[in-house]
């Protein structure tokens, strides 16, 4: 047990060289300051200042000098242990059942029980807290440069699996995927899963939420919010932000932005791109259609849910490519269409109601009633704007012209042709057309 320098003085001092040692702990060790305190640890390490506690512990030898200062806690941890990584040297390891598969490790920090106990290669720079964190990962797995902190994180993953430069934190993450390469990204929550069992990549990505849908494949998505993600299995989806419980995207496209509970992008024939929908259930009142792509829809719900009777009420839609935009309530199949061949840049107002009772303060407002375009100033006074048959001069469609008759003979003597008009202009008064001769 090392040897007692002042025997007289309470307690053990132990000497700088010697080491302490349990039963059958550190048998055939050389190192110096060092510590092994359960069955069969350390066993035949040849570093100093090195800490083994618990059976089984480091014991197949640490003898990579890089490693001197390590600690190791727990019983059956670093079980296959001998060197130092690639990513530096320092080494803490607290709890049971960590890392018992892996020869060489360095840089990295694990506390808690079963983590990465069955990956043989490839354990470099990292931080690791918590309970069956990539438990089952075997073969050529390198979770590198990376913080995970939780429960049963790709505790079943079998294969070639990595997570590199992310920042994973939760539980049941990852859990049931087949082999993925998760680097640059930020997971956190609660059943963070692919959305196939398929291998593949998800990069640059940031998940935050419980039971979120990541599609397989995909990068530089922001999916936030419970229940969000992608509904289409095996389909690469990329460059999307879906902030928002229930928020959902499919169809292989990207590039949409979706902001609100429940909200989606607009479904297509094939892959869709570009949409923006903001509101709760906004995108939802958007049938499949092969041109649902490049779209603007700010609509929301009145209550809570969606489907029959909580459909959402449009503020606006609009076409990117085209530039158009719909002000009002419009639906699908009913007033959603810019008419025959669309133009360009076209701004449509849906039918209307005017105000009723006290002045506008401080402004006025257009509105469209029957398909007409009308203005309606801070006194009131409502004009209509677009004539009521094509052809006519101007219109005063809701109140009739005022009269300016007087008592003088009138009297037409400078015409600028001879002989009667050849136009009447027609206005409409009200609803009585008058008419105006002209040469």
């Amino acid at each position: 047990m090392g040897q007692i320098t002042n025997p007289i003085v309470k307690g053990i001092t132990v000497l700088p060289v010697d080491r302490q040692s349990g039963p059958a702990a550190g048998a055939g060790a050389t190192g110096n300051n060092s510590i092994f305190l359960g069955a069969n640890a350390g066993l035949n390490s040849t570093i100093s200042n090195f800490i083994a506690i618990g059976h089984n512990a480091a014991p197949h030898g640490v003898v990579d000098p890089s490693l001197n200062g390590s600690t190791v806690v727990g019983v059956n941890t670093l079980q296959a242990l001998t060197a130092g990584g690639a990513f530096g040297f320092p080494l803490t390891v607290i709890g049971s059942n960590n890392a018992n598969a892996l020869p060489a490790i360095g840089s990295t920090v694990i506390v808690g029980n079963s983590i990465v106990n069955a990956m043989p290669t490839g354990l470099d720079a990292s931080v690791y807290v918590g309970n069956n964190l990539y438990n089952a990962s075997t073969a050529n797995v390198t979770p590198s440069q990376s913080v995970i902190v939780g429960f049963n994180i790709a505790g079943t993953i079998a294969g070639n699996s990595k997570a590199t430069q992310s920042t994973i934190i939760g539980t049941s993450i990852l859990s049931g995927s087949g082999p993925q390469v998760t680097q640059g990204s930020v997971l956190i929550g609660n059943a963070i899963q692919t959305n196939s069992a398929a291998a593949g990549q998800i990069n640059e990505t940031v998940a935050i939420g419980q039971t979120i849908s990541i599609p397989v494949g995909s990068q530089s998505n922001v999916i936030i919010g419970g229940g969000s993600g992608s509904v289409d299995a095996g389909i690469n989806e990329n460059s999307i932000v879906a902030i928002g419980q229930g928020s959902m995207f499919s169809d292989g496209g990207g590039f949409h932005v979706l902001l609100g509970f429940n909200t989606i992008s607009p479904r297509g024939a094939g892959a869709t791109f570009g949409c923006v929908c903001i509101g709760a259930n906004a995108g939802t009142s958007v049938p499949s259609a092969a041109a649902n792509t490049n779209l603007l829809v700010i609509e929301s719900s009145t209550a809570v849910g969606g489907g029959t009777g909580n459909a959402p009420s449009a503020l606006i839609y609009a076409k990117f490519t085209t530039g158009n935009i719909i002000l009002g309530n419009s639906v699908d199949g009913t007033n959603r269409d810019f008419g025959g061949v669309p133009g360009t840049n076209i701004l449509k107002l849906i039918n209307g109601t005017r105000s009723t009772g006290t002045a506008i303060a401080g402004g006025g407002y257009f509105y469209v009633t029957g398909g007409f375009l009308h203005w309606v100033d801070q006194n009131g006074i409502d004009s209509q704007l677009s004539e009521s048959v094509a052809g006519q001069l101007a219109s005063s469609a809701l109140t009739a012209f005022t009269n300016n008759a007087a008592a003088a003979l009138g009297t037409l003597t400078n015409a600028p042709v001879a002989g009667n008009p050849t136009k009447w202009i027609p206005i409409n008064d009200n609803g009585t057309i008058r008419n105006i001769p002209a040469w």
